[in-house]
């Protein structure tokens, strides 16, 4: 999920807004569920219900929203404790969807929002933008091995970047494509793997199947869409996943989630 922190005018005064740059409802009910948590306290105390492991359910809803904590995951929608007791009556009519988060992606999002709203407004149209994939493992053959998965499944170009990073399982592997990234001199360095095709071109790297077929014979059945990423980006996010394939694995569950937008800061 791609979010955006800005400012609107709310009777002549300027306040925080998260807003989703996906086109998925599902996104923005929880966007726009974020911006309802205006007060730093606020935000704290639902950050301490997140982080408390020992809290497998926990109500966090707000006058707007309902939300709770279910486990590994957060429900949040309208009305869902709609017919929880005897006494509340359920009403048909009104909307019962449950939109999920991962409860480490949301405690993730609210250390970002708690952080940019304590922030003094220096400029009323300054952005944040949280763009970020998912490092974690997945069982391959009986073994754990590392993969990387964007956040926005719905986006074929980070779906694409996510798996050729998770391509790249091999830290002599990660070294060797970082050191070309890092070379200023390269204009032109394929720099793909057996699945992917990848190469630099000036400051972006293009990725996708088959895209070098143009200089062999062309199979008109393959896939030839590229794939954009900056570099830039893309050498922050080897150098995150570097980190990550060489730690010892704490926890078959444990993930790490990346802002690639901090590549820029």
């Amino acid at each position: 999920m791609i979010v955006e922190f800005g400012y609107y005018n709310s009777f002549g005064k300027l306040a925080p807004i998260c807003a989703t740059k996906d086109s998925l409802f599902d996104s923005s009910v929880i966007t726009t569920y974020i911006s309802t948590l205006n007060e730093i306290d606020i935000v704290r105390l639902v950050l301490d219900d997140l982080k408390n492991l020992e809290l497998t359910w926990e109500y966090i809803g707000t006058e707007a929203f309902d939300a709770y904590i279910d486990h590994d995951r957060v429900k949040v929608g309208f009305d869902l404790l709609d017919g929880y007791d005897e006494y509340d009556e359920i009403d048909d009519e009104r909307d019962h969807t449950e939109y999920l988060i991962p409860r480490k992606e949301l405690t993730y999002l609210l250390e970002r929002w708690l952080a940019f709203i304590q922030k003094p407004i220096t400029e009323p149209n300054y952005i944040e933008i949280v763009d970020s994939i998912e490092f974690g493992y997945c069982d391959s053959s009986g073994k754990l091995a590392p993969r990387c998965v964007a956040k926005d499944s719905s986006d074929n170009a980070r779906r694409a970047i996510a798996t050729y990073i998770s391509t790249l399982n091999e830290i002599d592997i990660v070294r060797l494509v970082l050191d070309d990234l890092k070379n200023s001199e390269l204009t032109w360095k394929y720099i793909g793997t057996e699945a992917f095709d990848a190469f630099i071109d000036h400051n972006r790297v293009k990725l996708g199947f088959d895209l070098l077929d143009k200089c062999d014979e062309i199979d008109d059945e393959s896939d030839h869409t590229e794939y954009l990423i900056p570099r830039k980006k893309l050498t922050y996010l080897l150098e995150r996943w570097l980190a990550f394939i060489q730690k010892p694995i704490p926890d078959p569950a444990y993930v790490e989630i990346i802002d690639s937008e901090e590549a820029y800061k």
